[in-house]
């Protein structure tokens, strides 16, 4: 699958997004100047796994159980967004750039790994 190369700290992945998800998102990830990388629930790991996002957004029955959500947003040390269906866009994206800051702000304070 081809990704193009994202720095840490520089993207949301949306696992697959209705449109008012999207719209989410993308308004979160332009306040937060990063980029969003959409991903399948059959790519999510993969996906995840390279880019190494600020943030997973997933949809409630999006096709992945909550465990294994948090276990990846856990692995990749990323902050969770489950998106409710009727909840109103504006607040999803509140959710979305506050998780983007809280997770900027974990990693700004974890110790670095020197190889």
């Amino acid at each position: 699958m081809p990704t193009p190369y994202v720095d840490d700290d520089k993207a949301v992945v949306p696992i697959a997004p209705s449109a008012l998800t999207r719209l989410a998102y993308v308004e979160a990830a332009i306040d937060l100047q990063v980029r969003p990388v959409v991903a399948s629930v059959e790519s999510a790991t993969r996906v995840a796994t390279t880019v190494r996002p600020l943030v997973i957004v997933a949809e409630m029955g999006a096709g992945l159980t909550s465990s294994e959500l948090t276990d990846l947003a856990v692995s990749v040390g990323a902050q969770l967004v489950i998106a409710n269906e009727i909840e109103p866009g504006s607040a999803l994206t509140e959710r979305v750039l506050l998780a983007g800051k809280a997770a900027r702000s974990l990693r700004s304070r974890s110790p670095q790994v020197q190889p």
